[in-house]
């Protein structure tokens, strides 16, 4: 089978799935493939984009929904919980590419509300900002579990944050 793009998205989806993020690796990603790591760089530019190909894969069904803004959040949190170190890994791709999913469908959504150009895109920015940090922030506590300190619950928190910035 011949390498190629997909393949090698696919891959580092198993690794972080399996592993976490900090095995998705060039060199993993080269040994899994049974390559050498420079034969990858001609099918992706470097490991960033292999992390935000990852990102565009988990993400992939909040491109077509009609869903509004708080819709999409949610489902946002439905995709990235389940997935080991997901908030980070969308964490990073964010940061390199503003542009992932659910971000143009944001922006639409906040368009349809009456919001202006630059506050829609700024609202979703935000948004993301929020929900991604909060993920994050839920994955990587659940790795160490303190004792309840009358804090609410990070779904409880999160879905507060979303309605608050979603108004």
């Amino acid at each position: 089978m011949s390498l190629s793009a997909e393949k090698i998205l696919a891959t580092a989806h198993g690794l972080l799935s399996d592993y976490g993020l900090q095995d998705v690796t060039m060199r993993r990603l080269a040994a899994e493939l049974g390559v050498r790591p420079g034969a990858l760089y001609y099918h992706v530019g470097s490991k960033q984009d292999v992390l935000i190909g990852v990102a565009h894969r988990v993400l992939q069904p909040l491109r077509r929904t009609a869903e509004g803004a708080e819709g999409l959040m949610l489902a946002l949190r439905a995709l990235a919980l389940p997935l080991r170190d997901g908030g980070d890994l969308l964490l990073v791709a964010y940061a390199l590419d503003q542009s992932i999913p659910p971000v143009p469908s944001l922006i639409e959504a906040f368009h349809a509300a009456g919001l202006p150009a630059q506050e829609a895109d700024e609202r979703a920015a935000l948004l993301m900002r929020f929900a991604l940090g909060a993920l994050a922030t839920e994955q990587n506590a659940a790795l160490a579990p303190q004792p309840d300190a009358g804090v609410a619950s990070d779904a409880h928190l999160y879905l507060a944050g979303v309605r608050l910035l979603c108004r």
